[in-house]
Parts: C-alpha cells; structure tokens; sequence
C-alpha cells in the first residue's frame, strides 16, 4: 500500500497535500487490486478526499481497476455512497459512459450489490433513465442482475413504470427466466464448474454474495422459527382453554363451570384464545408442505402459513388482555391500566399488519407513492 493509499485509509488530508506538492508521482502508485487513490477514497467514503483528487487528479476518475473492471464511481455505487456518486456524477453529464468490464453500468452495480439508495437516487433521477433498461455483454438489464444476486433492491426496479419486464437478455431469459432457471439448478444439486469458480473475480469486493444454498438454508431456519411460534402458541392457548382466568365454582350446582362464565371480558378471552389455537394449528399443518423438495413451493406453504399464524400472534394478546382485565375488573385503576396497555399493544400490532398487506401493487397514484416510501424505509431498516 503507498503513503497516498495510507493517507486516504486515515482522512490525512495534510499528508495528501504534502504529497501533492513534493511527491506527486505517488498519486500513480495503484493497490494490490490495481486500483487508485480516488477508488480508494470512493471505497472509504472520503468526500474530501475525493475533492481533492478530482481537483488534482481527475483522469483517476476514468481509470478501472485490475479485478472487477470497476471505476471509482462502481466503487461508491458498491458501497453505497450516493454523496460520493453525486460528486463523480457532477463531471459528466451521461453516466452511461461509465462502464464495468462486463460493460455494466451505474445501475447495473448498485442492483448487483443491493444498494437500495443509490438504485432509488438513479431511478428517481429523470435524466438517468436510460440506464434503466440498458444491457451489459451478456444482455443482462439492471434488473436481470439483481434477481440474480437475490437483492430486494428488484422490488424498486420492478416498481419502476420505467422498466420492461419483457426484456431478454442474449441467453434469450427474462430477470424471471435467470430466477427460476437458477433455483431449479441449484435444488437439483448442479454444482459450478471448478474453472468459473477460480476465475471469480475477488480484490476490493469482499462484499459475499448470497447463493441460493444459503437461501435455501436461510427459508430451512424460517420454517424451523415459524413452526417454534406456532407450537408455542398452540400449547399455551390448549392450556388456558382448561385453566380459565378467575377459576370454576366449588358448589353442588355450579360445579365445574368458570366463575366469570358471564362477564363480557371472558366470551372475549374464550373467543380470542380459541382462535389463537386454530390459527396456529392450520399454520403448522400448512407448514408441513415444506417437506417438498421444491424452493417454489416451500415459499408459497411459508407465505400462506404466516396469515394464521400473525392471526394467532394478534389473538394471544388479546386473550390475555381479557383474561387479566376479568380477574382485576373489581379494582378500578388496575382493571383501567391492563386495558389501556393491552389495547395500545393491539393497537401497535394491527398497525404492523396494515403495513404487511398494504397493497403494494396497488395502480392508484396515492397509494402507489406511499407504498414506494414503505419499501424504501422497510429496505433500508433491513441494512441496519
């Protein structure tokens, strides 16, 4: 690493001044992966470092490195560094002369590594939109790639009105076409070829991509979750069914029925425990068609087995609220207090379900902007 690279890694700008004026040809000096000051600084997200180079420097701006192909602009689009790309940008009118070695653009970088700000920055910038549908050497459009590498950033270049979706790339396969081709490959355990697998491209781009191994294995630990929640909630709720709130009457003629029998509170803890435990049953027996060998339809078991089981998850709290609030209901600020609470906690719940099936593919303007903003936040909460 030269003293230029190690001044960029701590944000010396002195020393790079320093250099600058007695030493400039260290500038020249390039990393193990044959990049350049500026990608250096365009990897750590040094604003001011990047300034200075593009002061002093600015054909770096134009130079690829030796791994990836990648100018200093792919590397802050891999990093997600839109303050960055901003400044780059601001030198050249048309990003779409900005190409990779797999001659790739912007776009196609940012949705390869999942880069949901700078992929929303492009799209939303109106004098980028020829980039969204652009192909790279092998027809692959911004949207091909990201379904490739398993990103949620398709979901903001799906959304795009922008975006053909009919688009092939020159293997003739559309973004869904590589998807499902991919996933069947992979689950009827065909491995890579040991020469592509050396070939890969590493250096600077440590970033591990997701394989569909690992996908598979992470839809493996959801069921496992999905079937622990909702075991769970089938046994507490079968318990409270016989061990009812405010016990049973002890005398000859009332024996054995509960002592709230007629309290409002308790036709709503009954009600809503007995959903909770048919809610979680249906959930484990849809569960159990992710026995099958087949990524498709173990998707489909978990995206119909959590309805129930959030319907369960929405019942328990309110089976709870009510069984408490019949047992305290004779003292006032307590019985007031477990209603509140239990009501703010439904209240925050059913707000997340809202969020959950808001209806994403809604047409309406309105609707569709602010399901935008829901995507855009959910995607970056995800990061954190």
């Amino acid at each position: 690493m030269s003293p230029v690279h190690v001044a960029i890694t701590h944000k010396n700008l002195d020393m790079l001044e320093e250099m600058h004026e007695r030493k400039p040809w260290l500038f020249q000096l390039r990393d193990s992966g044959g990049g350049t000051p500026l990608h250096l600084a365009a990897y750590t997200n040094y604003l001011e470092g990047v300034e200075f180079l593009m002061q002093h420097y600015l054909t770096d701006a134009l130079e690829q490195d030796s791994t990836d192909g990648y100018l200093p602009i792919h590397v802050a689009c891999m990093m997600d560094h839109a303050e960055i790309v901003d400044k780059l940008l601001q030198q050249w009118s048309d990003p779409a002369e900005f190409l990779t070695r797999l001659g790739q653009n912007i776009l196609h970088v940012s949705a390869q590594h999942g880069r949901a700000a700078t992929v929303r920055n492009i799209l939303d910038n109106p004098n980028f939109g020829h980039l969204i549908n652009a192909r790279d050497l092998e027809g692959n459009t911004p949207l091909h790639v990201a379904v490739l590498h398993y990103h949620p950033s398709v979901l903001l270049l799906a959304r795009d009105r922008r975006i053909n979706l009919s688009l092939v790339n020159y293997n003739n396969m559309t973004a869904l076409d590589v998807r499902l081709i991919r996933i069947t490959l992979i689950t009827a355990g065909t491995r890579r070829s040991g020469e592509l697998a050396i070939c890969d491209p590493t250096g600077r781009n440590s970033l591990k991509r997701l394989g569909l191994s690992r996908l598979l294995g992470l839809l493996k630990e959801h069921v496992s979750t999905l079937l622990v929640v909702a075991t769970l909630i089938a046994s507490v709720s079968f318990v409270s069914g016989f061990s009812v709130p405010g016990g049973y009457y002890d005398s000859d003629t009332k024996a054995g029925l509960p002592a709230l029998l007629h309290k409002a509170m308790y036709n709503v803890f009954v009600i809503s425990n007995s959903t909770a435990m048919y809610s979680s049953i249906m959930a484990i027996v849809m569960l159990f068609w992710t026995l099958a060998n087949d990524p498709n339809v173990k998707g489909v078991a978990i995206s119909l087995s959590t309805i129930p089981l959030l319907v369960a998850l929405t019942a328990i709290p309110l089976a709870f609220m009510a069984g408490v609030y019949g047992t305290v209901s004779k003292l006032y600020w307590l019985s007031t207090l477990v209603l509140v609470h239990g009501s703010l906690t439904l209240i925050i719940l059913l707000s997340i379900l809202i969020l959950l099936f808001f209806p994403i593919g809604c047409r309406n303007p309105l609707i569709r902007r602010l399901s935008d903003q829901i995507i855009y936040w959910v995607l970056l909460i995800g990061r954190l």
